[in-house]
């Protein structure tokens, strides 16, 4: 055999060598990215699920274990109120000053999850752990195995009417069949690799020396990493809150946001988030004595800021102590009031 048909063999075999390199490494590539996507359509299943609003929870029949991944989507409207037929969707109503009226008023029969909107979508995971929000959607890890529950977050259910619809996606932690059944072929193709790249190596030594080993290079200087600025949170005051809360169209929120006394005669009265017609009743006292007092009926309109103009018919004392305003008004049977303290104006 001569020089140059030694020289085109080992060619050919050069070439038969990487051709098997590549088609092993693209196996190993694409091969568990494959596998995962199979294992996780496997594992994750849709279930149908009513949620009635007349009781407080309600049991899928879902067994969900520890670290289990699901989603949750609602839709839908129920009644929470017979006398006004006021209705909502999951998402619920925002926990306000009226939720917290009615639960202080109903201390006996408390809402399952206080602070979390009202008449809201709510979950839990067996009978003793504490219920979570769910609202229109929700992806959670399974803190805990048992029995998922969903309800809806009111303190009394039997006025109540009607029903969501949700759809439960669960993954499991354990689906790792799929991956499983790859292990001899991985195995395998990290065998046949590892020969080829033996054969490549001999070969490469018989056409030329090895090369000499390069300088080590100098490690490069890590950044610094630039300090982090806390942010500053300014503190707002109840009326300030109230004023920068976003408008929602279903808010049973209400708000009085400016008492001003002028020449101890006249009162102005600013406020927004009453329901049309509510009748807000006031007076005015100087120690601890009524002194002027009347009612106005509150227009609507969400965000939209109103104000009265109220004559007094008295003329207040220059009291150091200024003079004591009191409104109350009632909304769905709930009772509530607004003090403040204000200079007479004179």
């Amino acid at each position: 055999m001569t020089t140059h048909d030694s020289v085109r063999g080992q060619m050919k075999i050069s070439r038969a060598t990487w051709l098997l390199a590549g088609a092993v490494t693209t196996c190993l590539v694409l091969a568990p990215p494959a596998a995962a996507a199979r294992a996780s359509r496997m594992a994750a299943k849709s279930i149908p699920v009513t949620v009635p609003s007349k009781q407080t929870f309600t049991d899928t029949g879902l067994t969900v274990n520890k670290g289990d991944t699901i989603t949750i989507r609602a839709a839908g409207t129920v009644q929470f109120q017979s006398g006004r037929k006021q209705t909502t969707t999951p998402a619920g109503r925002p926990w306000t000053t009226a939720c917290l009226a009615i639960a202080r008023a109903a201390s006996d029969s408390p809402f399952p999850a206080p602070g979390l909107p009202c008449w809201s979508l709510i979950a839990k995971v067996g009978t003793k752990s504490a219920p979570f929000e769910v609202g229109m959607q929700k992806t959670f890890v399974a803190p805990t195995s048992g029995s998922l529950f969903l309800g809806i977050n009111d303190n009394y259910v039997a006025d109540n009417a009607g029903a969501w619809t949700a759809s439960l996606t669960t993954t499991s932690a354990t689906s790792s069949g799929g991956s499983s059944s790859l292990l001899p072929l991985v195995a395998a193709g990290v065998g046949l690799l590892i020969a080829a790249l033996l054969v490549w190596w001999v070969i490469a030594r018989r056409r030329k020396p090895a090369p000499k080993p390069a300088a080590p290079r100098a490690p490069k200087p890590s950044p610094t990493p630039e300090p982090v600025m806390a942010a500053t949170v300014p503190r707002m005051t109840p009326e300030e809150r109230a004023n920068a809360a976003p408008f929602d169209p279903e808010s049973t929120d209400v708000n009085i946001f400016r008492v001003e006394l002028s020449e101890g005669a006249m009162m102005k009265v600013g406020y927004s988030f009453f329901p049309e017609g509510t009748e807000v009743q006031w007076r005015v006292a100087q120690g601890g004595a009524t002194v002027a007092s009347g009612a106005f009926v509150a227009e609507g309109g969400g965000s939209v800021q109103h104000f009265e103009s109220l004559p007094l018919d008295v003329t207040l004392r220059p009291d150091a102590n200024g003079a004591d305003v009191h409104f109350s008004w009632t909304i769905g049977d709930v009772p509530f009031a607004y003090n403040v303290r204000r200079d007479p104006g004179l």
